[in-house]
């Protein structure tokens, strides 16, 4: 299919259209139309050749499973704060070994975001396991 692009100074595509609306659209033939209006943004097209962007399409996956985790993490410190709240008005009482299994629970979730490197590897996979005591509160 012919689409018409615009691209910015680093000839990344940051648009696309069927109609040449301006004059500086550049009018390319693409195989693959919907997966390339979908995909656009991470093609650039330098010397008259369409490249993908393997590196920034990864990038951006990477920091979309950063961002899931992160939103799952919420919702588990927030049930590691009902439990805290819940141990320091003595409504559980904390062993020495619930304790550490909240601290090191506490310090999985810190640390897993920015361990997150490969995309191959589902970022759920990686997620600590939540300790029976601190799942009643989620």
């Amino acid at each position: 299919m012919k689409v018409y692009i615009l691209t910015d100074e680093n000839g990344y595509i940051v648009s696309v259209t069927n109609k040449n609306f301006k004059s500086s659209g550049i009018k390319i033939e693409v195989e693959n139309y919907e997966e390339f209006l979908e995909n656009h943004i991470y093609y650039k097209y330098l010397g008259g050749v369409l490249i993908k962007d393997e590196s920034k399409l990864n990038l951006s996956l990477l920091n979309i499973e950063k961002s899931k985790a992160r939103n799952i993490r919420k919702v588990q410190f927030a049930a590691l704060d009902l439990y805290d709240k819940a141990v320091l008005r003595c409504d559980i009482g904390e062993t020495p070994e619930m304790k550490n299994k909240r601290d090191n629970f506490r310090k999985a979730w810190l640390q897993l975001p920015n361990k997150y490197k490969n995309i191959s590897k589902d970022i759920e996979s990686l997620y600590p396991i939540t300790p029976d005591f601190i799942e009643k509160f989620i």
